[in-house]
C-alpha cells in the first residue's frame, strides 16, 4: 500500500536492487488514489487520502531516484478536477475538517471520469513524444491544459496547481513528513 511508508521503503529497496544492473526506469505513473472514504489515519497519523494520493508517491519516487534519474524518466503524478475547488489547505493538510458527508459521499460529486477516460491521459503523459523535454505541465484529456477561466470548474488548470511557490512548499512539507528528499541539491 502506497500509504504505508514501510511498504514503499521495501518496494523501493527491491526495485533499486533490480536496477543496479544498469537498467533504469522509463516512466513512473503515480496513480494510486483513494477518495470518498471514512476519515482514516495511516502510518504516523497521516490522513489516508493525503498519504495515498501524495505522500506515498513522493516517498516512492524519491527512493527510486537512482533508477529514475539516469535515463531522464518521466514521472506522471495524477491529479483530479477536484483541484478547482481549492488549493492546498495549508491550515489543514491532514484534512481534520474533511470533504465528505457522514455516509462517505463527496460533498461535490461532479466531474468524475470512467477508469478508461482517466487512464488515457496517464498513458499519454508517460509515452507521448510531444512531451519530450517538458516538465511541470498539467494535462487533461490527452492534452496540455491552459489556465482555467475563473468560475469554470470543468476545464483548465487552477493557478495554485502550477504555482512554483506552492510546489516548493508542498515539497518541503512532504520531505519533512516522509524523511526523504533525494532530488534537492
Amino acid at each position: 500500500m502506497v500509504a504505508a511508508l514501510d511498504d514503499v521503503v521495501l518496494f523501493a529497496r527491491h526495485a533499486t536492487t533490480s536496477f543496479r544492473s544498469g537498467r533504469s526506469v522509463d516512466f513512473v505513473i503515480n496513480s494510486a488514489a483513494i477518495m470518498a472514504c471514512p476519515q482514516t489515519r495511516v502510518g504516523p497519523g497521516w490522513e489516508a487520502r493525503f498519504a495515498t494520493n501524495h505522500l506515498g508517491h513522493f516517498a516512492l519516487v524519491n527512493r527510486l531516484r537512482q533508477a529514475v534519474a539516469p535515463g531522464g524518466a518521466r514521472v506522471v503524478s495524477v491529479s483530479s478536477r477536484g483541484h478547482h475547488f481549492s488549493g492546498i489547505p495549508w491550515d489543514d493538510v491532514q484534512w481534520e475538517r474533511g470533504w465528505i458527508d457522514e455516509d462517505g459521499n463527496p460533498l461535490n460529486p461532479q466531474g468524475f471520469k470512467t477508469p478508461a477516460q482517466g487512464a488515457a491521459t496517464q498513458v499519454w503523459a508517460a509515452t507521448s513524444p510531444r512531451l519530450d523535454g517538458m516538465g511541470g505541465v498539467y494535462l487533461e484529456d490527452c492534452d496540455i491544459v491552459e489556465p482555467a477561466v475563473e468560475g469554470d470548474e470543468r476545464s483548465g488548470v487552477g493557478d495554485w496547481a502550477t504555482d512554483p511557490a506552492q510546489a516548493a512548499r508542498l515539497w518541503e512539507l512532504s520531505a519533512r513528513l516522509t524523511g526523504v528528499d533525494a532530488f534537492s541539491a
